[in-house]
This record gives structure tokens, C-alpha cells and sequence, in this order.
């Protein structure tokens, strides 16, 4: 088990925090898509589906960027890395 210095200083290197941040930005993705085919296969009537639709959207690209801004702040060595 490695503690937080440790992740915060491997974090600097871009050669870490670039692979990490496409790494959450595919899982998310994939997330995404995977939900929307669930709910396009049962969430019946069109407005109840457009919504769900757009909730998980919302939801995944905030979660998304919420990650990648904090893989940013340690990389950056912005507050959230102290």
C-alpha cells in the first residue's frame, strides 16, 4: 500500500498523470455508453428515455471532469495534493 506522498509524487510525472487521466476519461466513457444502451433496452415511453438519457450524460461528464481535475490539482501540485 502506498501512501499519499507517494501517489502525489508519481502523479507529477506527466508520464503518469497522462495516462491516468485517459484512462478516466475512457472508463467513463464506456460507462456512459454501456447505461444508455441499458436504458434505451428498458426505459419505455420517449420522454421518460430522453430524460434518463440526459441525466446520465450530465452525471458521467461531471464525474469525469470532477476526476480529471483532481488528477490535475496533485499533478499541479495545487491544494488538493498538499
Amino acid at each position: 500500500a502506498y501512501d499519499r506522498a507517494t501517489i502525489a509524487e508519481w502523479l507529477a510525472s506527466p508520464l503518469a498523470a497522462v495516462p491516468m487521466i485517459l484512462m478516466i476519461l475512457t472508463v467513463f466513457w464506456h460507462a456512459k455508453d454501456g447505461l444508455r444502451v441499458v436504458i434505451e433496452d428498458y426505459v419505455h415511453g420517449e420522454g421518460n428515455r430522453l430524460a434518463a438519457i440526459a441525466l446520465i450524460n450530465f452525471l458521467f461528464v461531471g464525474g469525469a471532469a470532477l476526476a480529471v481535475f483532481a488528477v490535475l490539482s496533485v499533478a499541479l501540485g495545487g491544494a488538493a495534493g498538499r
